[in-house]
């Protein structure tokens, strides 16, 4: 993939739904600003369209297509008068644990995009938008709190990680999942990353999946690339990261929020995926606050 993931977390800032006034053909202000530090990630949701980027190629504009609008570029776009833009959108940043922006001359995705996973990449959006509570046709918000921020981030980076990976000609394809398996699987998994202090029993996730205990655990392992058991681990683990990075909460505060009883249990798992113990990640990984330069709205 063209992000080192691994490297990189998801700072967001706005976010929210819109749509462009019909009858017109180009609204100023949609575009990138070159001089703005931020990302902004667009998913057409209705209407029709064109966008050129970096390449200077005309690419349709229509529903299910992902447009990443990245730092440092001016774009075109325009809509057809008779059929006006519906988009969500996200403006983000890409931060290491220095607080340090993702440089504008390193390798980036392709800003246009029409990911064969579009259920799932548009239900974890519209889960965003969500979490900021601003479903309304055309308004923005920024999260709140520091668990807005942190299930806002998980779903931003789900959905910025499979656009990276599909657009990535050095990825193997994915191996396709039966329907209607595969969407109630994506609700499980985007469940868990939303809630991972929650208890879950297989039975109970395979049940909802309809799917037996056996067929749910091979088939998320094929789609997710991790077993049921190792993707709650890591979304707890992560969410104790974020709350650890950007909370004062004393250690046993933050291991109860994400469904740990026992602060010694907690301290271990952590320092087996992290290789630190909790304060000393804290120590060496909380930054000051980063200033943010005013954010593109829509």
């Amino acid at each position: 993939m063209q992000i080192e993931w691994e490297r990189y977390r998801v700072c967001p800032g706005f976010i929210g739904a819109a749509h462009w006034p019909a009858g017109v053909r180009a609204a100023p202000g949609w575009a990138a600003d070159p001089h703005t530090p931020d990302n902004n990630l667009v998913l057409i949701r209705g209407g029709r369209g064109r966008f050129r980027g970096k390449e200077r190629e005309w690419r349709p504009l229509r529903p299910g297509v992902f447009v990443w609008l990245q730092p440092g570029w001016a774009y075109d776009i325009e809509q057809d008068p008779a059929h006006p833009l519906e988009h969500y959108f996200a403006h983000f940043e890409l931060r290491d644990a220095a607080g340090r922006r993702r440089p504008w001359s390193a390798p980036w995705p392709p800003e246009w995009s029409a990911p064969v996973e579009r259920e799932f990449l548009e239900s974890a959006f519209r889960y965003a938008v969500h979490v900021c509570h601003v479903w309304q046709p055309t308004s923005h918000s920024e999260p709140r709190t520091p668990s807005e921020t942190a299930r806002t981030a998980a779903a931003l980076q789900a959905i910025l990680m499979e656009i990276d990976a599909a657009t990535d000609p050095a990825m193997p394809a994915a191996t396709p999942v039966p329907t209607p398996h595969a969407g109630k699987i994506r609700d499980v998994a985007m469940r868990i990353a939303a809630a991972p202090q929650e208890t879950y029993y297989l039975a109970d996730l395979a049940r909802t999946s309809g799917l037996s205990v056996g067929a749910f655990c091979r088939l998320f392992r094929q789609m997710i690339g991790e077993t049921p058991q190792q993707f709650v681990l890591g979304a707890r683990l992560q969410r104790a990261q974020q709350l650890l990075r950007d909370t004062a909460d004393p250690v046993g505060k933050v291991a109860e929020a994400v469904g740990y009883e026992k602060i010694y249990f907690f301290s271990r798992q952590f320092k087996q995926f992290t290789g630190q113990s909790p304060l000393a990640y804290r120590r060496t990984q909380q930054s000051p606050p980063a200033r943010r330069a005013p954010a593109r709205r829509g």
